[in-house]
């Protein structure tokens, strides 16, 4: 399937490629056509075995998932799409949709491509969300979840985010944050990672390409605007009073200096779903692969 990439992607996707390489996983990409946005979903796919689908966060795309799909790839078949206006995939207006029913569509489409009947999932931050919502409409369709970082939709955002969701406010943030010099290196040190010497140099580069992608800065602000208030998520989106109806077996790995919720937060959040279990990764922020690559790939193996 030959899909069209805009400049910005065409510059993003063989330093993707590289980083991919150096860091040992040498996915494949290929691209699933969308049909309800008539729009391509660009996926990272890596190694066999089980299939593992891989839905990454907010702000973010799916090759910031290496090194784990280096370290995961002879156990698993990885699965990591990237979102909409994320990475390679087709940049779209986010405001038009309604969005929880686009999370399941979105999964849906890569569940009927690959054929599968059920399958485990792991979301980082608002991945884990997306993952949450599809186990609540299509329990049948979901074996294990994994949230690896906090979750979206079940604790209160930091400040930032809900600053953020503020038009013409978030538009100037980000303005701000892009001119900072090393701006990619702070928020990778403010928000994502407990410990920058944990990175390589590589990563820094790819990041700032993929906040730089056209479209991919406004869907995440448009995304924060549809969801959140300056003082809370908004109620629709708040999954607290849905988390006893997810039944499957879930696995926590959250970082202890993950700066989106503290540990305690963490364990109220296990006690709150019903069949949860709590890794507590120390020294490890939101990204905890990142900080601690062999621990969560371990633990990804033994729940599994």
């Amino acid at each position: 399937m030959t899909v069209k990439l805009n400049a910005a992607q065409q510059r993003f996707a063989p330093i993707q490629n590289a980083w991919l390489k150096s860091s040992g996983s040498c996915a494949q990409s290929h691209f699933v056509h969308f049909k309800p946005l008539n729009a391509d979903i660009h996926i990272l796919e890596a190694g066999q075995g089980e299939p593992l689908l891989m839905l990454h966060g907010g702000n973010a795309f799916s090759a910031l998932w290496e090194p784990l799909l280096a370290k995961l790839k002879t156990d698993f078949h990885l699965i990591a799409p990237d979102r909409f206006s994320c990475g390679l995939s087709t940049p779209i207006h986010y405001k038009k949709l309604n969005l929880i029913q686009h999370a399941t569509d979105f999964i849906d489409a890569l569940f009927d491509h690959y054929g599968f009947s059920s399958v485990n999932v792991i979301g980082n931050s608002l991945g884990g969300y997306w993952a949450m919502l599809y186990a609540l409409q299509k329990p049948e369709r979901i074996k294990k979840i994994i949230l690896i970082g906090v979750p979206g939709g079940t604790q209160p955002p930091p400040f930032i985010l809900r600053l953020s969701s503020l038009p013409l406010i978030n538009q100037f943030l980000f303005y701000l944050m892009m001119r900072a010099p090393d701006s990619t290196e702070k928020l990778f040190e403010q928000a994502l990672v407990a410990d920058l010497k944990h990175l390589p140099k590589e990563i820094f580069h790819l990041m700032d390409l993929g906040l730089r992608l056209p479209g991919a800065q406004k869907a995440w602000l448009d995304i924060l605007e549809m969801t959140c208030t300056l003082k809370n998520i908004k109620p629709r989106y708040c999954l607290v009073d849905k988390l006893s109806q997810i039944h499957q077996s879930i696995l926590l790995l959250w970082g202890d200096k993950d700066v989106f919720g503290t540990p305690s937060q963490a364990q109220a959040l296990q006690r709150a779903l019903p069949h949860a279990q709590l890794d507590l990764i120390p020294n490890a922020g939101h990204m905890p692969w990142l900080d601690q690559g062999e621990h969560c790939a371990l633990a990804i193996r033994k729940f599994l």
